[in-house]
């Protein structure tokens, strides 16, 4: 695993995980540049990471039967 991904997860976890990042991402409507300024990390790592959190979250609400 990458050093700049590892810091990604680890500000996330931080500050609320998965659902911030999202949160920052599609409901508060933040560009990659300013999420990757809050989180120490290049813009490519922000659209990285949201994949992650995006495929993270859809198992979570796949586990607890919100989903498919």
């Amino acid at each position: 695993m990458d050093e700049e991904y590892r810091t990604a997860e680890g500000s996330a976890s931080e500050g609320g995980g998965t659902r911030e990042l999202l949160s920052m991402k599609y409901f508060e409507m933040r560009p990659d540049s300013e999420i990757a300024e809050k989180l120490g990390i290049g813009k490519n790592s922000v659209r990285q990471y949201l994949t992650v959190a995006k495929r993270k979250r859809k198992e979570e609400l796949i586990r607890g039967g919100w989903y498919g």
